[in-house]
């Protein structure tokens, strides 16, 4: 790469970072906000994706740090350094690989015991959900201690991969990929669920399957965002681990393999605004723009013998 092409590529790469950055923290911080403001969002599928979102908007600070580390010419440490400066990041990423793994398994459980599932306290059923992301978060920065890590190790830019040692970070990229691929898989198997195999055999009403495809629907978008960022990512950084490439190409490769990811840690949002129309009810009334996406229409009069009923419609453009 000469230094031309290296100067756009780094400055393609700073930009993405911080547009992304601001896109993502006011998408994610609304959907934590709405969450906690709008009781219709406060289900237990809800909840998760709210955690969801802070791991998402937390991986885009840490990314903004590693932008501005870019921009100083201060990428360049000690992996020592770079494990401790990175070890918050390690583990909200990988916690939020495993909350989408654990929102499509909440999908599958409110199709395969739907009596059960609305039945379960919400507050327990979420903390027993995030419990194996967070020690799933906890994986690696335990593994790199085990492992260790030579104090004179120098990396050329400060990034995830190359925050751990060698062996931590292959498995790493491994297991994520892994953890993806399931996630499709579980989505795959809850599609087929919900349109191939009637609602007798389900437990439960024809309403409520409709409702588990509205929103099955709307995540699964989400989810093969998840799937090509990753995958892109994964491949990136296999690719060049394997090509022979200098340690400096590597580094490199493995920092603009962030590109894909910040699109993953970004989209949710604007993916719920445009599909659901309960968030984007809900993200209206935050941002008061209700008359924009929020239409309510014909509140009219129905005379009946005994009584008058008032029928009224909401529609959600």
């Amino acid at each position: 790469m000469d230094n031309g092409t290296s100067i756009v590529a780094g400055q393609i790469l700073e930009g993405s970072i911080f547009v992304f950055t601001v896109l993502g923290c006011f998408g994610n911080s609304n959907i934590v906000i709405a969450t906690i403001k709008f009781k219709e969002l406060q289900t237990k599928c809800g909840f998760l994706l709210a955690i969801l979102a802070c791991c998402d908007g937390s991986s885009l600070l840490f990314e903004c740090w590693s932008g501005i580390r870019l921009v100083t010419d201060t990428a360049a440490m000690t992996q020592k350094k770079c494990f401790a400066l990175q070890v918050g990041y390690i583990i909200v990423e990988n916690t939020g690989v495993f909350m989408i793994l654990a929102v499509s398994v909440d999908r599958q459980l409110a199709i395969q015991t739907p009596m059960k599932y609305r039945h379960w306290d919400t507050k327990t059923y979420v903390l027993r959900m995030i419990v194996i992301p967070v020690l799933y978060g906890f994986v690696y920065p335990i593994s790199t201690l085990v492992v260790g890590i030579d104090p004179n190790e120098v990396v050329g830019m400060c990034n995830l991969p190359t925050s751990m040692p060698y062996i931590v970070s292959v498995y790493w990229n491994y297991l994520s990929t892994a953890a993806c691929a399931a996630t499709v898989l579980c989505y795959a198997i809850t599609y087929f669920m919900l349109y191939k195999v009637s609602p007798e055999k389900l437990n439960a009403k024809s309403s409520q399957i409709m409702q588990q495809r509205k929103i099955v629907n709307t995540l699964s978008i989400n989810v093969i965002g998840f799937f090509i960022s990753s995958v892109a990512t994964a491949l990136t950084i296999l690719y060049f681990r394997n090509s022979g490439a200098s340690q400096d190409v590597i580094d490199a490769a493995e920092t603009y393999a962030a590109i894909p990811g910040l699109i993953s840690f970004t989209i949710n949002y604007y993916i719920y605004f445009w599909r659901s129309s309960d968030y984007r009810k809900a993200f209206s009334r935050l941002l008061h723009l209700e008359k924009y996406f929020v239409k309510e229409v014909n509140i009219t009069v129905v005379p009946q013998s005994t009584a008058i009923s008032l029928q009224r419609t909401l529609t959600v453009a």
